[in-house]
């Protein structure tokens, strides 16, 4: 490597496909193909090299860094995971940038990474305590997820240290839900949005619909196991462990997408559902609170206690039914959606021409 020009490292997980690389991979290729900034590279931690990339990156075509030169012109960007952000500890010059995927990620990372596993399972106890106590009751007064005790524990409005952000140059904000958090922690933030993998984006696509419901069995709450169980007659198709091309295939035969886990930043399987014909379902969690993060009416997002069971149940039925008409209330979603990518394009280019010094 050259150690001469401005430099900016771009920090993911070595042979790891999922949404956060997937963005970081967007994010170097953007920066390098849209600015005047094009020596971009994909640093995978120690011992990178080609063989770091994952298959389905490999058509970004980033050069990959072995090492990070800490100089004052050049510039790292870090995921906000916990082990990611300590990672900058390892630099003193080079200017700093967390991008800012998700917020609950970030305090479930910190709390895995600050205590040990017999202290662990002793700050669980009362969680356990009240999702024993929600079961009991049928949910009457809602489900309660770790990622709200973790919320709970650490305050959301001062869970960011501020020692270990003191040298961090720029945050980024990939939704409005991190944005609004960073803001009440004292912390100015740039929007730094992302866009579904192209493959869900092919106008050509022919949706035949079936009464079907797909849902993320990794980010499955109890109260919609509950529903599951309850209601045996409706069909559940998990998506877990399937390629991409098996998810398109499942996503063009359901009408709906049901999720009811956190919703720790902009997530991308609803958009996916959305984009592919699926009415969108989900709770009131994280970025799904508000209006501009899951854009869709609030008649589709509902709180997870007992009383709702019979309106999601009849919104399910309804969606079946009336499958067209409830659909199309999902096109203004569906717009946004496939405007992202230009969005995002643009959001990079003006950072790095305007703020960005």
């Amino acid at each position: 490597m050259i150690k001469k020009g401005k430099y900016i490292y771009v920090l993911a997980p070595a042979n790891t496909s999922t949404g956060g690389p997937e963005a970081l991979h967007q994010l170097a290729y953007t920066i390098k193909n849209n600015t005047k900034y094009n020596n971009v590279f994909m640093y995978y931690g120690k011992g990178s090299s080609k063989n770091s990339i994952h298959k389905n990156f490999v058509k970004y075509n980033l050069p990959v860094a072995n090492e990070i030169i800490d100089h004052s012109k050049n510039l790292i960007i870090v995921s906000e995971l916990y082990t990611d952000i300590s990672f900058l500890n390892n630099y003193n010059k080079i200017k700093k940038v967390i991008w800012w995927l998700s917020i609950d990620n970030y305090l479930l990372s910190f709390f895995k990474n600050n205590y040990s596993k017999l202290t662990a399972q002793l700050i669980k106890i009362p969680f356990k305590i009240i999702k024993i106590f929600n079961k009991l009751t049928f949910y009457t007064f809602g489900d309660y997820t770790f990622f709200d005790y973790l919320k709970f524990l650490f305050n959301k409005k001062n869970f960011l240290n501020k020692f270990q952000f003191k040298d961090i140059k720029y945050h980024f904000h990939q939704s409005d839900y991190a944005k609004e958090i960073l803001s009440n922690n004292g912390y100015k933030s740039y929007q730094i949005s992302d866009y579904l993998n192209d493959s869900f984006l092919k106008k050509k696509y022919f949706f035949k619909k079936k009464d079907l419901i797909t849902y993320n069995p990794i980010k499955c709450t109890d109260f919609l196991n509950f529903i599951i169980k309850k209601y045996p007659y409706l069909k559940f198709i998990p998506l877990v462990g399937l390629s991409r091309a098996e998810m398109i295939k499942i996503l063009k035969k359901s009408k709906i997408y049901i999720d009811f886990g956190n919703h720790p930043g902009k997530d991308r399987i609803p958009r996916e559902a959305a984009i592919l014909g699926n009415c969108v379902l989900v709770n009131k969690n994280g970025s799904a609170s508000n209006a501009s993060d899951i854009e869709i009416s609030n008649c589709y997002k509902f709180n997870e206690k007992k009383d709702n069971i019979k309106n999601i149940i009849s919104l399910i039925n309804k969606c079946f039914e009336d499958y067209d008409i409830e659909y199309k209330k999902f096109k203004p979603y569906v717009i946004k959606i496939r405007n992202e990518k230009k969005l995002f394009i643009r959001q990079v280019k003006d950072f790095f021409k305007h703020k960005y010094k």
